[in-house]
């Protein structure tokens, strides 16, 4: 499954109206992400899994206007995620071909981890252990993918969170560290 949508998202980058939709079929997830993080255009925002169309960055640079660093640790989405944010003129997105548990976290206010990265404990664990204070945003797996996707330990848990209606995942979790 998690292949199929990278897949998907490859082929779909760069024809229009297939990027048109899959990036609105995200705008309200993200815009409750945005209001549950209460992200601003002040915040340096760093998106961990952006993939090849990179609809978090774009919604949460377009809606608040803040910088934006997308990573991704498949080069080929990370090339093709350029090619998007270049073509359709996101100026204030940069995406870097980095493993997230590499990135110096520091340089951020709000993180937002996506659903398909699979290491989201030992990166939430390490932005906790470095006593990092950000606002941390991971998207929790449905119960039927949780397999798929992984999901964090029950411990964890978040400041808040807001529901979100999606069939992968049902929860957007702010951990404050």
């Amino acid at each position: 499954m998690k292949k199929f949508f990278a897949n998907l998202e490859k082929i779909s980058c760069n024809i229009y109206p297939v990027f048109y939709s899959y990036c609105k079929y995200y705008e309200k997830t993200v815009k409750r992400e945005i209001e549950l993080a209460n992200i601003t255009s002040k915040d340096k925002v760093l998106v961990i899994g952006s993939g090849s169309i990179p609809f978090t960055a774009i919604h949460v640079s377009k809606l608040t206007g803040a910088n934006v660093t997308a990573v991704d640790i498949d080069k080929e989405a990370v090339e093709k995620s350029k090619s998007c944010i270049k073509k359709y003129n996101f100026n204030n997105i940069t995406v870097l071909n980095e493993n997230g548990l590499n990135v110096d976290c520091n340089n951020y206010d709000v993180i937002i981890i996506a659903l398909q990265v699979f290491e989201k404990e030992e990166i939430l664990s390490k932005i906790i252990d470095n006593g990092i204070s950000k606002r941390v945003i991971v998207r929790q797996p449905a119960e039927n993918y949780a397999k798929i996707y992984g999901e964090l330990p029950k411990n964890y848990k978040p400041k808040s969170y807001v529901i979100q209606n999606m069939k992968t995942f049902k929860k957007s979790c702010m951990y404050g560290v």
